[in-house]
């Protein structure tokens, strides 16, 4: 089993920590002293030696990849010179490992999400990797524990059978993020989960999934193949990766592909930190409700999410349900409901040149 991870997100909802030169993935949002992208591969670490885990990321963040995860092989840092999205990150992955060792056992993972039980994820993998070898392309899928409008679904259809306690179907479809009424129904219905972006399969079906459904971005992995582990691939992914439009794995394959199973996965405790109200979900919150991770005194403040750095004291009085985040040079202020638009004032930020406190 080799094992791809994706660490190229911006995080622009968790502004003012998550920054353009530090994005979320490197940031200790979850756990204390340990970032999101070094505890995902600490998850994984059972499965596989860290000579079998690739990190696909931006050409600017190797170093800091490197830096954070002294123990993985710099050739297996993957450096994009432009983010085009999740499937030429997956393809590139993909090829290396097809020219690397074969076709193995491929498992695609991002670098910024939670799992409170990684146990169980190492459990579903193995299951995955079962299917996986019937020639499916499987994704994870986490049991909604309530109505969600901001994750995409994926609806199940007839059961493939059992592997190793878990249950896999086929995929009758994705759906894009519902408004409340339709979560609910998805959530009631027992037959809709939250689509995870976790991914297994094998290196040669992947690829040719991809050739049948992305010819553009097959033809330039075909190019690219010969270059890999030499001198002349970075400057061949630099000239492939330039004419290349941005594309999802799961539109560009996941929506069509016919050979597609999912794996329902429930109590596993998954979150993709996509905001700052997800971290309510995360860590553990005080007598008052109030998430702190900051130098931190309040008075009569409750339900808030308070996140500091360094030695910055944050005071409050009289706040009820809203976000704080302090750094050296940026605070935000907003109600926890309205934490979604932080990514319009971050594009505010930009259109006023402001790029500074990006």
């Amino acid at each position: 089993m080799k094992i791809a991870i994706l660490a190229g997100g911006s995080g622009t909802r968790l502004w003012p920590r998550s920054r353009s030169r530090r994005p979320k993935q490197f940031l200790d949002l979850a756990i204390p002293n340990q970032s999101l992208l070094q505890e995902t591969v600490e998850r994984i670490r059972p499965l596989v030696s860290v000579e079998d885990v690739l990190i696909v990321t931006s050409r600017d963040f190797v170093r800091q990849t490197a830096r954070q995860l002294p123990d993985v092989p710099k050739a297996n840092i993957l450096g994009e010179p432009y983010g085009r999205g999740s499937a030429p990150a997956i393809g590139w992955a993909a090829a290396t490992i097809m020219r690397r060792w074969g076709n193995e056992t491929m498992v695609s993972l991002h670098a910024d999400h939670h799992i409170a039980r990684p146990d169980l994820l190492r459990q579903a993998l193995v299951a995955a990797a079962r299917v996986a070898a019937q020639g499916h392309i499987v994704t994870l899928g986490v049991v909604p524990p309530r109505p969600h409008t901001g994750l995409g679904h994926v609806q199940r259809g007839q059961l493939l059978g059992q592997f190793d306690g878990f249950s896999a179907f086929t995929i009758a479809r994705f759906v894009e993020k519902p408004d409340y009424e339709r979560a609910r129904q998805y959530t009631d219905s027992g037959e809709y989960y939250w689509n995870t972006g976790m991914f297994v399969w094998q290196t040669q079906t992947i690829l040719q999934e991809i050739d049948a459904y992305m010819p553009q971005l097959s033809a330039a992995l075909a190019a690219l193949q010969a270059t890999i582990g030499t001198r002349l691939e970075r400057r061949t992914v630099a000239r492939l990766w330039r004419d290349l439009p941005v594309q999802q794995i799961d539109y560009g394959v996941m929506e069509h592909t016919r050979i597609g199973a999912v794996i329902p996965v429930e109590g596993l405790g998954w979150n993709d930190v996509g905001d700052w109200d997800s971290l309510a979900d995360i860590r553990k919150a005080d007598e008052h409700g109030n998430i702190i991770a900051a130098e931190f005194e309040g008075i009569d403040t409750s339900g808030c999410i308070i996140i500091g750095s360094g030695r910055r004291l944050i005071g409050t009085i009289g706040l009820k349900d809203m976000v704080v985040v302090a750094t050296d040079d940026a605070v935000l202020v907003c109600p926890r409901r309205r934490d979604q638009e932080v990514r319009s004032l971050v594009e505010r930020l930009r259109l006023a040149n402001k790029e500074k406190y990006l």
